[in-house]
């Protein structure tokens, strides 16, 4: 989203890409990254939630303080759509 700025969102997960979606004061940002433009993704855990980073061409997105959800099983279904280019229900 160009800047450091920190936001509540959502992380979703389509067919075929991760979103995040965060609302601003007057309207909101949605950032989606294609799972073929993916290249690595980093996670870890402190005091105060779950972190991951994306990198795709040219973008990095960090989010953290993650602690809602159950983070294990949305990882583990981004890992399997990440294998496969698509997410597998």
């Amino acid at each position: 989203m160009g800047d450091k700025t920190i936001r509540n969102g959502v992380f979703a997960l389509t067919e075929t890409r991760l979103l995040f979606f965060a609302k601003k004061m007057f309207g909101y940002d949605l950032e989606s990254f294609k799972f073929d433009k993916i290249s690595s993704i980093e996670r870890s855990k402190g005091a105060l939630g779950h972190s991951i980073t994306v990198y795709t061409s040219g973008n990095e997105v960090h989010v953290k303080w993650i602690n809602d959800g159950d983070f294990v099983d949305f990882m583990d279904n981004f890992d399997v759509a990440l294998e496969n280019k698509v997410l597998v229900s």
